[in-house]
């Protein structure tokens, strides 16, 4: 600890004092802000699913009545559904069913808010122009990205 202190001065003790206080005040505002988040989606019924089809090898199973809907694969024995169920809801916590659920990842780094006054009008834009040649190459991507149903 010596060693770490042979440049330290008295002059410069307001500014470390100064430098940890903010430090400690950006940490308080960070989990104001988590917790507004919180706030957030709590006081937000849970929302509408929308299960989208599935291929005939994989099928939905809920780990609650009609919420927080798993896929599984359609091949397993009644049996082994059984007790990968039982598992799942086990250990239901450990899924993010939504950003803020997951562990050591800060909501307000996955999400962001756009500032905007109540007084300014969205503008539309002039739809932008690709050369032919790359024209063409989005098409292609369009059409494998629908192709796969990513789109």
């Amino acid at each position: 600890m010596e060693n770490g202190l042979e440049g330290y001065s008295q002059n410069e003790e307001p500014f470390y004092i100064e430098e940890t206080e903010e430090l400690g005040n950006n940490s308080k505002l960070n989990m104001v802000k988590e917790l507004e988040l919180k706030e957030d989606r709590t006081s937000n019924e849970t929302p509408k699913l929308e299960l989208k089809p599935l291929p005939d090898s994989l099928k939905y199973i809920f780990l609650e009545k009609d919420s927080n809907p798993v896929i599984i694969s359609s091949s397993l024995t009644d049996c082994e559904e059984d007790m990968l169920v039982k598992v799942l809801k086990q250990h239901k916590k450990a899924i993010g069913w939504s950003i803020s659920d997951l562990k050591g990842i800060s909501p307000t780094m996955c999400m962001h808010k756009i500032l905007m006054e109540d007084t300014f009008k969205p503008i539309v834009q002039p739809q932008r122009r690709l050369n032919p040649a790359m024209q063409e190459a989005v098409k292609k991507e369009v059409i494998k990205l629908l192709d796969k149903g990513t789109l």
